[in-house]
């Protein structure tokens, strides 16, 4: 049986800020998908202090702050359903799956990308988008005889 996550109030009222930004702004697809992920990356930072904060027992405080950003943004702010997961494209493809037609991709945070300026030898990290799927976003494929 699945059961829902309601949206919190800070998540409805981010949902808001972003489609009133759209509506102000002609931003392209990746500047929408960008401020997206800025947002679910505030959530999930706060929803973090919170469980750490809640937390008293320091072993679980400390298994739970190192996990990365990305281990938020999916498991508390986009997860809508208990046992719903998270694959790029070509994982679920792998898998024999296909992504349904105009479904919209989840962005995360990639790995760190290193890049030094050559001009001035400094060497800069940034941290691109990557994009997965959910599981409520794909459908078996059809065999073929």
């Amino acid at each position: 049986m699945k059961k829902t996550v309601n949206n919190t109030t800070a998540e409805k009222t981010a949902i808001s800020n972003i489609a009133e930004t759209v509506k102000n702004e002609k931003l392209t697809d990746r500047e929408i998908q960008f401020n997206r992920l800025l947002e679910a990356s505030n959530q999930a930072r706060e929803i973090r202090d919170a469980i750490v904060e809640y937390e008293t027992k320091e072993e679980i405080g400390r298994y739970l702050y190192p996990r990365n950003l990305n281990y938020y943004i999916l498991n508390h702010v986009y997860k809508q359903y208990e046992g719903e997961e998270f694959k790029t494209f070509d994982e679920w493809k792998k898998e024999g799956e296909t992504i349904k037609r105009g479904a919209k991709a989840y962005p995360i945070w990639g790995k760190p990308q290193r890049v030094i300026n050559e001009e001035t030898g400094e060497e800069k990290v940034y941290y691109p988008m990557n994009y997965v799927f959910s599981s409520m976003q794909i459908e078996e494929r059809e065999e073929v005889c």
